[in-house]
This record gives C-alpha cells, structure tokens and sequence, in this order.
C-alpha cells in the first residue's frame, strides 16, 4: 500500500514499516551539498494506520532544523568528529584524520536516512538522521532528535534507533 504524505513524500507500507524517497518541500543540504535521502517511519505491530502526526510533524520539524540551522548543525558534527572520533581512533574503533574544514568532512560523510519512531504510552516521537562515513563504514553515524526538532544525542549509526 502506498499513501502521499504532504510535505513528505509518496512513501510505501511494508513489514511494519511506511518507507521511500524523500521528496519533501525541501532538500537536505548540509556541507553546502544537497542530498536525496530515504525516509522510513517505524510502525511496528500498528500496521498501515499505525503513522501518526506527530510522527509526520517531527520529521518535517527535524527536516526544517536541519535546512534552517545547518551552520549549526554542521560545527556540532565537525566538533564530535573533532573530539569522539578522533578519541576512538586513539582506542582502534575507528579510522580518523585531521580535518581542516567543513568542506573537508563533507568528503567523508554524507546523510542517507532518516528513521522516525513514536514510542509507546509517552507518545514521543524520535528521529534519527543516518550518514554513512567513512571512518566507521560499518557502523556509520547517526544524529537522534526529538520530535521538536531538537538534537539529543550524536554518536554512532546506531544512535538513531
């Protein structure tokens, strides 16, 4: 079953899960780069009634923070890359390298997913913006927010979920 979300995409029921192309009113960019990302919206056992609002409005808050504040954004990105990473390549979880600016990061990383979830009784909503990067193919790195549109935590891909 497919369904058109305004300000989202056309996106796809499958498996618990509404998923696709973004295709919103506005591109991420990010690294003075435009990125076409995919968007998934985690239902669960609610099946294809289970995407609520709240979960639509904070993608759409965090897609706007993320066009709005990329500034932002992008130094709390180069300070954890400037700080976490370089301390876990110090430790042997991961490769890094000296970055002398954004641009410079923006050859390493890019953004590929945002995953969006409302848990349970609290009915908060959680999104998380994935890159992948490449001083941790396999894990990648992850940025969670909440459905405001305020970051909460960086770390790690898996961070997001």
């Amino acid at each position: 079953m497919k369904k058109a979300i305004e300000n989202i995409g056309t996106l796809e029921f499958c498996e618990g899960k509404y998923g696709g192309e973004f295709t919103g009113w506005k591109n991420v960019c990010i690294f003075s780069q435009i990125y076409n990302i995919k968007i998934r919206f985690d239902v669960f056992e609610k099946g294809i009634e289970g995407l609520s609002d709240r979960m639509i409005n904070g993608a759409v808050n965090c897609i706007n923070l993320i066009c709005d504040k990329t500034d932002v954004i992008e130094n709390i990105i180069k300070d954890y890359y400037d700080t976490a990473v370089k301390e876990r390549a110090e430790d042997d979880f991961c490769d890094y390298m000296e970055m002398d600016s954004l641009a410079q990061l923006s050859q390493v990383m890019k953004p590929v997913e945002m995953y969006v979830v409302e848990l349970g009784r609290e009915k908060r909503v959680k999104v998380g913006l994935y890159f992948d990067c490449d001083w941790n193919e396999e894990d990648g790195f992850g940025i969670k927010f909440d459905g405001e549109g305020n970051i909460l935590k960086l770390g790690t891909g898996d961070v997001i979920y």
